[in-house]
Parts: structure tokens; sequence; C-alpha cells
């Protein structure tokens, strides 16, 4: 891939500066920025040591509930999600929990499209979540 870029008389762009970096990383993972602290926080560790800084930060953000938040709002754009609905604020928090738990596509896609058809588990919760995910079904019914 360098080889066709620096064909074309292109060079790849720099590394972005830590304060960048924590920048984007943030506004990825949870469409926030980051605090001022949390940049001084980066840069130092940053500083320190470069890539386990990135993976810290990279794990600390998969863990807030504010990735939830954020995944969940493109995913409920995706399915035309209607905030009016009975069912919206229950499949909302689904969805939040279902992200921030880390549940593998497989089955959240699974559960929303035939949860209610799936064998029981033998876990109430699981159970639950996976007849909550099948409201992602309803809620644009009438439409």
């Amino acid at each position: 891939m360098l080889a066709r870029i620096e064909a074309k008389g292109l060079a790849p762009a720099a590394d972005a500066a830590p304060h960048q970096l924590i920048r984007r990383m943030t506004f990825a993972l949870t469409g926030l920025p980051p605090t001022p602290e949390e940049t001084a926080a980066f840069e130092a560790a940053y500083a320190a040591d470069a890539d386990r800084a990135v993976a810290a930060a990279a794990d600390r953000l998969l863990a807030s509930p504010r990735f939830g938040e954020y995944w969940a709002v493109h995913w409920m754009d995706g399915v035309r999600f209607d905030q009016l609905h009975q069912s919206a604020d229950i499949y909302r928090a689904w969805l939040i929990r279902a992200f921030n738990a880390g549940l593998p596509y497989d089955q959240f896609v699974k559960w929303q499209l035939v949860g209610d058809l799936l064998p029981p588990s033998g876990n109430k919760a699981v159970d639950d979540d996976r007849l909550t995910a099948t409201h992602m079904l309803t809620l644009n019914l009438g439409e």
C-alpha cells in the first residue's frame, strides 16, 4: 500500500500528536470530547509508553457507559427508531446494555430478529433480553 501511495508522489500523514489522538479516539468511541484531565493524563502516559497509553485509553473508552449510548443511537437510526413507541425506552435500554456488554454481533442480530423463537436458555435474564431485543421489529409499524 505504501508503495502505491509513494508512486503517486504522496506520503502518509504524520502520526497524530497525543492530544489529537485522544480527542479522535474519544469522539470515535463515545461521541464526546475528552475532558482536559483525560487529555493531560493521556499525554503523560503517552510520553512514558505510547502503546500502553493507547491500549489503556481504548479499554477505558470501550468500558465507558457512553460507548453503548453513542453506538445505540447509530443502531436506532438504522432501524428507524421511533421514540414515541411504547417499547422505545425498553429497547433503547437493552441496546445500550448489549453494546456495553460486548454482546457478540451474531447474537445481537439473532436476538432482535428471532429472540422470541429461540429455545429457553435456562437463564431468565438472557431469555428476557432475547424477548426485549425483538422490540426492534415493532418500532416502525404503521409507517
